[in-house]
């Protein structure tokens, strides 16, 4: 049985390093005592290392979209383009093709794909429909649209986030409208797109969204007010412990099945 140790980094980053692996699977990394050089184009990451494909597959899971990678060699050394894209804006191919990105789609259960990537797509993510950059402050929420598209339905709520720490939203809840401000007007979610709609659940950290929510056999809705907030070193390690645990088999018995042996090994 293979083994994988609880102290590597597991989880959504589990799956960025396998779709790395998958685009480069004939090179080494360079030496990891040099410096990474990052640029930003348009909605284009290029780094001579992993970290921000890294932060993108967490951004990823926590919003639902599609994190993608290439990598080529430049000058010897292995260099990574990634960027993240809205669900259904790329064009899945069955094997790689020339110009085909890695991705791991989060709106369909982290299927791993490859995928072509239109310039509209590549423009517009990171972005909100007006071409601002997205804000870092977060809710916490993992969401997804409904198959109507009328509504965002709460997939589950990110460890330490504000969500989580208001104990008023819980998974298949329905978010039926966003306003901005602890008491702005309410826009409904029907008639738009998961990207704009992630738009408007991001922000400047320390600002307020209000979300008007409908929770499965009540009527009516309720109104959530929820702090943005930017992530943290702490929370990106209760993701990881979460995404570590979730990965786990439990309630097995055997020597490698408990689920953790011994020496810390999660099986």
């Amino acid at each position: 049985m293979e083994r994988i140790s609880a102290s590597i980094r597991l989880g959504a980053v589990v799956l960025g390093s396998a779709l790395l692996g998958a685009c480069a699977s004939s090179y080494q990394q360079g030496s990891t005592s040099s410096p990474a050089v990052t640029t930003v184009n348009g909605s284009v990451t290029t780094s001579t290392d992993t970290g921000a494909y890294h932060a993108q597959v967490l951004q990823a899971s926590q919003t639902g979209q599609t994190a993608c990678v290439q990598a080529e060699v430049v000058s010897g050394k292995m260099v990574y383009h990634s960027t993240l894209v809205a669900p259904g804006s790329f064009q899945v191919q069955a094997q790689h093709s020339e110009g085909a990105w890695r991705c791991v789609d989060y709106s369909n259960n982290a299927e791993q794909v490859w995928a072509l990537l239109d310039s509209s797509s590549l423009a517009s993510d990171g972005q909100s429909p007006t071409g601002e950059p997205l804000g870092k402050g977060l809710l916490g929420i993992r969401i997804n649209q409904t198959e109507d598209k009328h509504f965002l339905k709460v997939e589950s709520l990110v460890p330490l986030s504000a969500a989580e720490e208001s104990g008023q939203l819980q998974s298949g809840d329905l978010i039926v409208a966003i306003g901005e401000g602890k008491d702005g007007e309410l826009t409904p979610t029907a008639g738009q797109t998961l990207q704009q709609l992630v738009a408007q659940m991001r922000g400047e950290p320390g600002t307020f969204a209000r979300l008007s929510i409908m929770s499965p056999g009540t009527a009516g809705t309720r109104d959530v007010v929820l702090e943005r907030r930017e992530q943290t070193a702490e929370q990106q390690a209760a993701i990881q412990q979460q995404q570590i645990d979730a990965l786990a088999i439990k309630d097995n018995s055997g020597q490698f099945l408990s689920p953790y042996t011994s020496d810390g090994v999660t099986a």
